[in-house]
């Protein structure tokens, strides 16, 4: 099978060498969603697609996603496979805990509603295990002690300690 290499020493149009996609190419390419002419990086890789790019530049790619992923009937589909893939439970059971914590994070017993984000599922690290619902600061505190009982208590220690400090004059 020939391979033809088109190039023009005048305008440079089509000797542009993709090394990522391993096509020659055109330099530029037009989106089949937004209509507009962009460079050839700013479409995703498609090793299915003659010139190793999809149809449709990043930008519109990333929109589309974002759009189907908030549909209501995707959103659940969604979140179930992301639920299942990162903590091995369902949003049957996601909801089921937070009905048992009356929607509540476990640590500082704040309703889901006032942190504007739903809670997260905290689980062990290590072993994997589920272990409660969190608001979104909690969470990330815990993570941010490293999940460490002990580093836990010397924080608190120094809470108190400085807390005695402060209220005393």
């Amino acid at each position: 099978v020939a391979v033809t290499v088109y190039t023009k020493d005048i305008e440079d149009e089509y000797d542009c060498y993709d090394a990522i996609s391993g096509y020659w190419s055109m330099k530029t390419k037009a989106c089949k969603r937004c209509c507009e002419e962009k460079e050839l990086t700013l479409f995703p890789l498609n090793k299915e697609m003659r010139d190793g790019r999809l149809n449709h530049c990043k930008k519109c790619a990333n929109l589309a996603t974002a759009v189907s992923r908030n549909k209501p009937k995707n959103k659940k589909k969604f979140l179930n496979y992301n639920y299942l893939r990162r903590y091995g439970i369902t949003v049957e059971a996601y909801d089921e805990m937070r009905i048992a914590q009356n929607h509540r994070c476990y640590i500082c017993n704040k309703h889901e509603t006032e942190n504007g984000k739903a809670l997260a599922v905290d689980h062990n690290h290590t072993t994997g295990e589920v272990r409660k619902l969190l608001c979104s600061p909690c969470n990330t505190a815990l993570g941010l002690f490293t999940d460490s009982a002990d580093v836990v208590e010397k924080a608190l220690l120094y809470l108190k300690e400085h807390s005695k400090a402060t209220n005393g004059r």
